[in-house]
C-alpha cells in the first residue's frame, strides 16, 4: 500500500505532518463574479476529483484569518488573492471583496503556519520592504514560502500550485525521500516545460470550443506519459519537447503552435515562481510503519 510523505519532525520546528490534503488551508479570496474565477473553481475542482480536498476559507478580517488557522491548524496555507503593491507608499494591500485591505491588516501576530504558496501579484516585488508580504510571513516563524517577483499569469499560478501539491500527496516514487526544495524544482519545472508552450492554445480555447477537446488530449496524454517516468533532469526539456510536438502532431494542433511560436507569444511564465526560506528543511519522507 502506497503511503503519502510526511513532514520529518527532527527538521522543523512544527507538530504539524502534510499527511493529509485537509491541512492544506487554501484562503480563498477570488470573488464569484471575478474574471480569473473560473480558474479558482477549476483548480478546486480537480483537486476534489483527483482526492485532494483540501480546506478551503475566505477571511475577511485578522481575526477571521487567525480563527481558520487555529482551527484547521494547516502546515501549508495557499493564498488565492489579488494582490497590489504600492511603491510610494511601501505597502502591499490584497482586494477582498471591494474592499483593498493593508497585509499588516490581515495577517495575525504571532507563529503561522510553516509553508506558504502566494498565488497574488505583487506578493514579492524586489526592493519592497514594509510590503514584502514574503519577508513578513518568514519573519513571523514560516519556514518556506512560494512566490512570483512579478505578476503572474492565473491560469499558470492555479496549474504550477496543482502541480506542486500532487507532487507532494500523490507522488511518482513514494518510496523515495525528498526536500521541498526538490519537489518545488521538479513541480516548476515539469508545469512550465508543459504550460508554457501550450499556454497560447489554452487561452484560445476558452473563446474556441473546437480547440478544447484536440487540446485536452494533448495535456491528458502528457499527464499519463509524465506520470509513470522518472526523467533525468538532463534530458527532461528534450523528452518533453520530443513528446509534445508528437502531441500536436496526432491530435492536429501543430500548424497553429507554429503559428504562436513565430509570433513570439510562447514565453516562460512559469519560471517566475521563486521558492523563499529554507525549502531544503523540509524533510518529506515515509512515515514510519
Amino acid at each position: 500500500m502506497k503511503r503519502r510523505p510526511s513532514v520529518d519532525q527532527t527538521r522543523l520546528p512544527s507538530s504539524s505532518s502534510i499527511t493529509k490534503p485537509e491541512q492544506v488551508l487554501v484562503l480563498d479570496l477570488i470573488e464569484k463574479g471575478d474574471i480569473i474565477r473560473p480558474y479558482s473553481d477549476t483548480f478546486r475542482e480537480v483537486s476534489d476529483r483527483i482526492g485532494q480536498r483540501y480546506t478551503y476559507s475566505a477571511p475577511q478580517t485578522r481575526d477571521e484569518l487567525a480563527a481558520v488557522l487555529l482551527d484547521v491548524r494547516p502546515t501549508v496555507v495557499i493564498l488565492d488573492a489579488h494582490g497590489a503593491y504600492d511603491a510610494r507608499k511601501d505597502v502591499l494591500s490584497l482586494r477582498i471583496g471591494d474592499r483593498q485591505i493593508n497585509v499588516d491588516d490581515l495577517l495575525p501576530h504571532g507563529l503561522i503556519p510553516p509553508i506558504w504558496i502566494l498565488s497574488a501579484c505583487d506578493a514579492s516585488v524586489t526592493g519592497a520592504i514594509r510590503g514584502c508580504f514574503v519577508r513578513k510571513l518568514l519573519g513571523q516563524g514560516a519556514i518556506c514560502v512560494i512566490a512570483s517577483l512579478s505578476k503572474i499569469d492565473a491560469f499558470t499560478a492555479s496549474m504550477f500550485v496543482g502541480r506542486f501539491l500532487t507532487h507532494i500527496y500523490s507522488p511518482v516514487r513514494p518510496d523515495l525521500s525528498d526536500t521541498l526544495d526538490i519537489v518545488f524544482f521538479n513541480a516548476q519545472y515539469t508545469t512550465a516545460l508543459l504550460y508554457d508552450p501550450l499556454l497560447p492554445l489554452i487561452r484560445r480555447a476558452e473563446t474556441d470550443p473546437s480547440l478544447r477537446k484536440p487540446l485536452g488530449s494533448v495535456m491528458s496524454d502528457f499527464m499519463q506519459w509524465v506520470g509513470v517516468r522518472e526523467l533525468d533532469v538532463r534530458r527532461h526539456k528534450y523528452e518533453i519537447a520530443t513528446f509534445l510536438a508528437e502531441a500536436l502532431e496526432r491530435y492536429g494542433l501543430t500548424q497553429l503552435q507554429e503559428q504562436y511560436e513565430k509570433a513570439g507569444f510562447i514565453r516562460p511564465e512559469t519560471l517566475l515562481f521563486t521558492a523563499f526560506g529554507a525549502p531544503g528543511h523540509v524533510q518529506l519522507s515515509q512515515p514510519a510503519r
